[in-house]
């Protein structure tokens, strides 16, 4: 039976990858990162060939159907041999120079889809997932077809330099990161052989680091914190912003706290070592005042796994722009104090009062992995820390008062 555009449209993908056939050798693979390609089985000189047309939606179903068509008449032709001078046969770009035929899984596209799969399967998280598959997708119209064992850095650099040129730097970085990991899984597989995006960093320049906006006069730190107390929109919302003052984790962090990671009888929370993007959880000791503010948003969101998710859409966590948003209209603009700002303040108030700067570095997670002697040491400072975390939240509730 033939596809439709509802069918398509209610496709919801796996854990592995599936064909829909349309008819003629013609169907949509659903990858199981949710992407979905269309491919057109057929033979040429007695061999079979997978020719890829397109991504879909970008290739509605009727025009993956006139595709279709173009490449079958190109086989029945020969290699197309009536095609205008300087018009690409629909198979050149599954052949190499030489007219050997390429799989489909050897090609720079290929790898990432098969590369991409194995961090699904390793719990990629939701939002890492997105930006990874953005990054890949601006390799692919320049190389997305070919051998991956034949690209070399040339074949990079121009990709690369287009983003740090349109002054996108830190993109360009991710980008070569991303490049970098693919390259090394194609050679565990024997689809590349070696990983040279190393000699790619002087495309790449460093980012200049920019400090985010954050108060740090006592007055207005304590008129910030008043006006936290009173914010009267959602609770998920407040509860965020509170949060985030008494415990300056990464705005990232806060958001998706889970109801997992908390031990509230312990009063800790435990970051994942995914979320942190580093080799150990992060232990963030609570002070009592946080205590409270789960408990008061429990009756509220525990059906979510989600601390704080969206108010529309519970199967996702609050997003960073409703914390922002939220500033403004309490009446601090982006250019003096942003949910990232709270490190700032927590930072400033907490060397200034003279606290122990091993305490203050390890709890704004700033303690490199390679400088933790031996095996991660759970307890490491969480003595000192519990205790520097109760006088800051105290701290900030005097100011609040006066």
């Amino acid at each position: 039976m033939s596809l439709t555009e509802a069918q398509i449209s209610k496709v919801q993908p796996t854990g592995k990858t599936q064909k829909l056939y349309d008819g003629s050798g013609l169907y949509l693979e659903v990858r199981p990162s949710g992407m979905l390609i269309w491919r057109i089985a057929c033979r040429v000189n007695r061999k079979p060939k997978t020719v890829t047309l397109g991504d879909y939606p970008k290739l509605k179903l009727r025009a993956a159907r006139i595709e279709a068509m173009k490449v079958l008449d190109s086989i029945n032709s020969g290699l197309d041999p009536s095609a205008p001078p300087g018009e690409p046969d629909p198979l050149d770009d599954f052949l190499d120079f030489s007219g050997e035929e390429v799989d489909p899984r050897d090609t720079w596209r290929g790898l990432c889809e098969d590369w991409f799969e194995k961090r699904l399967r390793e719990g990629i998280a939701d939002l890492t997932q997105k930006k990874t598959l953005i990054l890949l997708a601006k390799t692919y119209p320049g190389i997305g077809n070919k051998r991956a064992r034949d690209l070399g850095l040339r074949d990079f650099v121009p990709i690369l330099q287009a983003e740090a040129d349109a002054g996108r730097l830190e993109t360009a970085k991710r980008l070569r990161s991303v490049c970098s990991a693919v390259l090394r899984y194609g050679v565990q597989t024997d689809r590349a052989d070696r990983d040279f995006m190393h000699e790619a960093r002087d495309v790449t320049p460093a980012p200049q680091v920019r400090n985010r906006p954050g108060l740090t006069d006592p007055r207005q730190v304590g008129s910030l914190m008043q006006a936290l107390r009173d914010y009267s929109g959602s609770p998920q919302t407040r509860a965020a912003l509170l949060i985030q003052a008494y415990c300056f984790q990464r705005p990232g962090e806060t958001r998706t706290m889970e109801w997992a990671d908390l031990d509230l009888d312990a009063a800790l929370w435990t970051i994942p070592a995914e979320k942190m993007k580093r080799k150990r959880p992060h232990i963030v000791p609570l002070a009592r005042q946080v205590v409270e503010v789960i408990d008061w948003i429990r009756p509220v969101t525990m059906r979510s796994k989600w601390v704080l998710p969206m108010g529309r859409d519970w199967g996702r966590p609050l997003s960073e722009a409703t914390m922002n948003q939220a500033l403004v209209r309490l009446g601090f603009e982006k250019s003096e104090h942003v949910p990232h700002g709270f490190r700032t303040t927590a930072s400033t108030m907490l060397y200034e009062h003279e606290w122990n700067g091993d305490w203050i570095e390890l709890q704004l997670s700033h303690v490199e992995d390679n400088k933790v002697k031996g095996a991660y040491n759970k307890a490491l400072h969480l003595k000192g820390r519990t205790e520097m975390m109760q006088w800051y939240a105290d701290h900030l509730d005097q100011l609040a008062e006066e």
